[in-house]
C-alpha cells in the first residue's frame, strides 16, 4: 500500500493504479505456474489481453511515466497477497484475510510515523 499511494502522489491515477493491478495479478499467474498450476487455454487469452488494454487505460504512455516505478513494486505486495491467499486452507476462513491485514499494519505503522 506505501508504494501504491507513493506512485499515486508521483503519478496518474490512471497508470499507477493499472500497473500494480495488473502486473500483480500476472505476477501471481507465473508462480502459480511455476507451483504445478496449469490455467486455461481462456484464462490464458485473458492475460495475454491484458497487457494491450493496460496500455490503452493508461493512456498510451503519455503521462511520461510518473508513478509507473512505484506501481510495479505495489505489484509486488498485490501478487503475494495474493498467493498467500491462494496457499491457504479454505478452512482457515477468513483469518488468512485477517492477518494479512494485520501483517500489513505492522510493517506500514514506521513509515506513517
Amino acid at each position: 500500500m506505501h508504494f501504491l499511494n507513493r506512485g499515486l502522489s508521483h503519478g496518474a491515477m490512471s497508470v499507477v493504479v493499472p500497473v500494480s493491478a495488473v502486473t500483480g495479478v500476472a505476477l501471481a499467474v507465473v508462480c502459480g505456474v511455476l507451483l504445478g498450476d496449469r490455467p486455461t487455454t481462456v484464462a490464458w487469452l485473458g492475460i495475454v489481453l491484458s497487457v494491450p488494454a493496460l496500455w490503452m487505460v493508461c493512456g498510451g504512455g503519455t503521462d511520461g511515466g510518473g508513478g509507473v516505478p512505484d506501481g510495479l513494486l505495489a505489484s509486488a505486495g498485490v501478487a503475494l497477497q495474493h498467493i498467500a491467499l491462494a496457499r491457504a486452507d479454505a478452512a482457515g476462513g477468513l483469518w488468512p484475510v485477517a492477518s494479512g491485514r494485520v501483517a500489513a499494519v505492522l510493517v506500514l505503522l514506521p513509515a506513517a510515523a
